[in-house]
């Protein structure tokens, strides 16, 4: 799990209104599609009530309600999962009543929905894709961008994410406790569910951020440089002996393909830029990476193997480090390459 920033609770001190916090239930089924509906101009692209309102009832996520007066002002969602890299939740459909925005509730909502986890040792990576400008609010709290990633429907939407510590969740139920807010979390359970089968940007939470990406990406566009100069340099001698062939373009056209895939990758490694999967690479380019460096750990191999033969020791361990090195990379692109293939085939969710 990559270094998240944590959890900023100050901005919700001594402004949460003191409402009731329940349980959806069917019976408010009508009640949050219209609350859905209030919000969707200028927020949500057309076409999601009718998933919104499945999710409503999934039973996928538990969703509390906001209630003034007998009428709800606010829904939202939360969800969690146990992963390799540690326990993650999911903030889904937080939605407040538009002409009650700027009184707290969002607020409300967000540590209500928080304080609802169950404290575990390890701290929570809690994700949420913010729509229609909400991302400043989930910022003040702490929230940082992991990347915009698309959903089942091809839109796009930035992914935040913070993490959040068991003191974290014991300072959410004091503070609701503390504004007079009606709300019992130890009688709520927010369900598991499967990772792959959920839109969370796991790759952006698990190797996009790690030292290994970045590590990899220096050493892939160092050698797209490389091949950059090698290029200038072979078509100049090449083009000054004027010996130009068929076979000669083709592989200059396919070392500048190369070239152009280790400058280009080695960049969105290094600077971490994601794409639609949610990782760095798709399973082909995590596919191309994993030949390229088994290519380069070969090649050293053989020089290593040749430099024994010939009694040439001085740079041994050099040349054995740097093709271990790029063996154990191709290993590791090989493990993304089938990490974002299962990812690519999963129910993506908003």
């Amino acid at each position: 799990m990559p270094k998240l920033a944590n959890l900023d609770l100050s901005p919700a001190e001594g402004r949460l209104p003191a409402l009731t916090i329940r349980p959806f239930r069917d019976d408010d089924l009508a009640n949050c599609t219209q609350l859905y509906l209030n919000n969707e101009p200028g927020r949500f692209p057309p076409g999601y009530v009718a998933k919104y309102r499945a999710e409503l009832v999934s039973g996928n996520c538990l969703f509390l309600v906001i209630e003034e007066a007998g009428q709800i002002r606010a829904v939202g969602g939360i969800t969690r999962a146990s992963t390799n890299h540690g326990p993650v939740a999911a903030l889904v459909y937080g939605l407040v009543e538009p002409v009650f925005h700027k009184r707290g509730i969002g607020s409300l909502l967000l540590l209500a929905r928080l304080a609802a986890l169950p404290e575990l040792e390890k701290n929570y990576a809690v994700c949420m894709a913010a729509v229609g400008g909400s991302d400043t609010f989930y910022r003040r709290f702490g929230f940082k961008s992991l990347g915009k990633f698309p959903d089942h429907m091809g839109n796009k939407f930035e992914s935040l994410a913070v993490a959040v510590s068991a003191a974290d969740l014991q300072k959410c139920r004091e503070l609701l406790l503390a504004a007079g807010v009606t709300f019992d979390a130890a009688t709520l359970q927010v369900p598991s569910f499967d990772v792959a089968t959920h839109f969370i940007p796991w790759e952006s939470l698990t190797s996009v951020n790690s030292w290994q990406s970045r590590i990899a990406g220096s050493v892939l566009f160092l050698a797209g440089a490389a091949l950059s100069v090698f290029d200038c340099w072979g078509i100049y001698r090449v083009s000054i002996a004027n010996n130009w062939s068929i076979a000669t373009i083709a592989v200059f056209g396919v070392i500048v393909l190369i070239t152009l895939f280790c400058v280009a990758t080695g960049l969105r490694l290094t600077l971490n830029r994601p794409n639609r999967y949610g990782s760095i690479l798709g399973p082909a380019g995590w596919g191309v990476m994993a030949v390229i460096f088994g290519i380069v750990g070969l090649f050293g191999l053989a020089a290593t193997t040749q430099s024994i033969l010939q009694g040439k020791t001085e740079a041994l361990f050099i040349t054995l480090s740097g093709s271990a090195c790029s063996l154990m990379f191709a290993y590791w692109c090989i493990r993304a390459a089938q990490r974002v293939r299962i990812m690519g085939k999963s129910l993506i969710r908003n």
